[in-house]
């Protein structure tokens, strides 16, 4: 209800500055009922004796400060400042009964904060899964943004570059961490992980198309000419500093895993835990066609290897459980030659310093033996096993070259 000067005679106004209902005047301070007040000071949060939309006008104030309403209640106050239009600097619109969250600029960082009353309280939602609307935060331009779109269902990052001398980079997530955290034995197995800057965790349960939890498409018609350039469609780089005395350090690590107790992959159904083609698809010809390229490369200068050290360009382990049963074929490497005349099953090339041996073969009878004392017709220097179709058959072993 507005106050008018016929509202007028029936209020009082003491000489401390505030209003009440005719009658109040004389009574005992816990008793009145403030409508209006004004001071120097705002009166402080739990003080009885304002109703409730009690205004405040603050006499010392000033921008954003100069009035104030009750929110409490007449036995516990709550002024909050009344928003003036533009809110200044640092200058809270807050929300909810109890303030439960707080909008302001802060000017001196430069940031639209919003804050909850209590940390690690609420959220702030977008739609609410019925009535949703698009997202888009703009990075400059009009063609860099990124949109969240509510009909596609899908988070868009748009970036739209030209002549760039300096690394562009469309998501940019770092983390910095010293969490022991890890789940499972080991993390060389696949049941085990620690933590992750980037977790992707999906279900896929369609029985036909195909399913990716990443996928990489890049486009290139840049003609390279230098050395060293080049595109990549997926790069890790792990950089260790640290004197280690166990554990691992993997640039990538990739396990296709089937986990189930009845159910099982047919033959024809392949489980497969790391893939790599380069295909020529196309008249045009590729002259360099590498589907692999996999080795080391060590400039350790400063230090002797001690005992057991190992370096290797691939290491293929087969593992089958004691448990597990034994399946028609179980190969550490397969060269499959699916179709077309190719040139080498194995080629071994030398740029260097040259090979000290071809081949380094335990030396215990599965499948090679420096001996022949249990073969025949092989001399006495050793074989090694073969298999020829479904015939056993062994190469003869010297131990000099004349």
């Amino acid at each position: 209800m507005a106050l008018n000067f016929r509202d007028l005679e029936s209020l009082v106004m003491e000489e401390s500055g505030k209003w009440m209902p005719l009658g109040g005047a004389g009574v005992l301070e816990t008793e009145k009922r403030w409508l209006f007040a004004y001071g120097a000071t705002v009166p402080t949060d739990a003080t009885g004796g304002y109703e409730e939309g009690c205004l405040f006008q603050h006499t010392d104030g000033s921008a954003g400060t100069a009035a104030y309403l009750n929110i409490g209640s007449l036995s516990s106050c709550n002024f909050d400042a009344l928003v003036t239009s533009p809110l200044t600097d640092s200058t809270a619109l807050t929300f909810g009964t109890g303030s439960d969250v707080s909008m302001a600029w802060d000017n001196t960082n430069s940031i639209l904060e919003f804050l909850p009353s209590a940390d690690d309280t609420g959220k702030v939602a977008i739609g609410d899964g019925t009535t949703d609307m698009d997202f888009q935060a703009f990075l400059g331009t009009a063609n860099d943004y990124l949109l969240c779109d509510v009909g596609s269902k899908t988070v868009t990052v748009n970036l739209s570059r030209s002549s760039q001398t300096t690394e562009n980079i469309g998501a940019n997530i770092a983390v910095t961490t010293d969490s022991t955290y890890l789940t499972g034995s080991n993390i060389t197995y696949s049941s085990a992980r620690g933590s992750s800057a980037l977790k992707l965790v999906s279900t896929f349960t369609g029985v036909a198309g195909g399913f990716s939890n990443i996928y990489s498409n890049i486009t290139t018609t840049a003609a390279q000419t230098a050395d060293g350039a080049g595109v990549i469609g997926y790069k890790g780089v792990v950089t260790n500093s640290a004197a280690m005395t166990d554990g691992e350090v993997y640039g990538g690590q990739f396990i296709a895993k089937h986990s189930h107790g009845t159910n099982i992959m047919t033959a024809t159904a392949s489980l497969i835990g790391l893939e790599g083609w380069a295909y020529i698809a196309d008249a045009g010809v590729a002259r360099t066609v590498i589907g692999g390229n996999f080795g080391w490369h060590n400039e350790a200068t400063g230090a002797t290897y001690g005992s057991g050290s190992v370096i290797r360009g691939i290491q293929v382990f087969c593992d089958n459980a004691a448990s597990a049963g034994t399946p028609t074929e179980s190969t550490g490497v397969c060269i499959w030659n699916q179709a077309g005349a190719i040139t080498n099953c194995l080629s071994v090339v030398n740029s260097g310093s040259g090979f000290t041996n071809f081949l380094n073969i335990t030396d215990d009878g599965t499948p090679a033996q420096s001996t022949s004392t249990t073969v025949t017709n092989v001399g006495s220097k050793g074989w090694i096993k073969c298999l020829v179709g479904t015939a056993t058959r062994y190469i003869a072993l010297g131990d000099g070259v004349t």
